[in-house]
């Protein structure tokens, strides 16, 4: 019995194999997070090295080189994928249009839910296939120590979430604009505020609390709502668990500052800790679900032949 595809995503793999553009996407990536991986530890084993006698660092300091080598891995290829998911995406549907195969493909006996996730899963075994070209590297922070399998486990599930959610808000974009780079554009500036524009609404919002309460008790939590859409924020949740702290890690303090520790002034004006009945990771999967159906269901709304809408 043969297993049935997808034919939208059985032709959009033969013609991203086929091309050079997969290869030497490929190759830079690996390149440039090799060069993150190989800087890191670098720096890290020549302080201490220097701080150490006769240069023998110690087992706790080897951890911790392999803690922030996880973490800024992490980091860049949550970046990398940010980067590279809405330019794989965005073209999917606007690109059918420039070369005028759209309406065929449309009254073809797909239903455009299913045109849809075929554009979207060929994006993503390109993106998966991106993760498992990094766990060599990973691997050498699993060698190092401060990192468990778990950690791993974690940290490439919210990367491939982070895929799926860009990549369904990509495809939206390319559903709504009838160019190419029109889309793109409008897909990378999504992507920008995802990741800027939330935290930068969580700073205004925090600020404005605090100056309009002065010397009060009063919750913090409302300026937490916008990082609850930003893709960083949900690996950092995952990755860090509350209440640790790794010197140097970039993901670290992105925790805390999720989570809320130290998320209420009291009347002394002291930061305290206010525990959550919903665990912060549980909301941001929440939210990426959120936006994934309706970049999902956005984007299909728009391939509708006149002939489905009158049914």
């Amino acid at each position: 019995m043969r297993l049935r595809v997808n034919p939208v995503l059985d032709r959009e793999l033969k013609e991203r194999v086929r091309g050079r553009r997969a290869v030497i996407v490929l190759t830079i990536y690996l390149a440039l997070l090799s060069l993150l991986v190989y800087a890191i530890y670098w720096g890290e084993t020549r302080s201490q090295t220097q701080n150490q006698p006769f240069g023998n660092p110690a087992v706790l300091s080897s951890a911790h080189t392999g803690r922030l080598v996880f973490d800024w891995l992490v980091l860049a290829t949550l970046l990398l994928t940010c980067f590279i998911v809405p330019g794989l995406t965005a073209a999917g549907v606007a690109g059918e249009r420039d070369r005028q195969t759209l309406v065929p493909l449309q009254v073809t006996l797909l239903r455009p839910l299913s045109i849809v996730i075929g554009k979207l899963l060929a994006a993503l075994s390109y993106l998966l296939l991106l993760l498992l070209a990094t766990m060599p590297l990973m691997a050498v922070a699993l060698l190092l120590g401060g990192v468990t399998i778990g950690m791993i486990v974690k940290a490439v599930f919210m990367i491939a979430v982070t895929g799926v959610v860009l990549g369904s808000l990509s495809l939206a974009c390319s559903a709504l604009f009838r160019r190419v780079q029109s889309a793109t554009v409008a897909a990378y500036a999504l992507t920008l505020g995802l990741l800027v524009g939330t935290a930068l609404s969580y700073g205004a919002i925090r600020t404005f609390i605090q100056r309009n309460n002065p010397g009060e008790e009063v919750s913090l939590a409302p300026s937490r709502l916008p990082l609850l859409a930003n893709p960083v924020i949900g690996v950092a949740v995952a990755v860090v668990p509350r209440g640790v702290s790794v010197g140097g890690s970039p993901l670290a303090s992105l925790s805390r500052s999720a989570r809320g520790d130290g998320d209420r002034f009291d009347n002394a004006g002291n930061l305290t800790d206010v525990g959550n009945g919903l665990t912060t990771l549980a909301k941001v999967i929440a939210v990426d679900v959120a936006f994934v159906a309706a970049g999902l269901l956005l984007a299909s709304s728009r391939l509708r032949t006149p002939r489905m809408v009158d049914r």
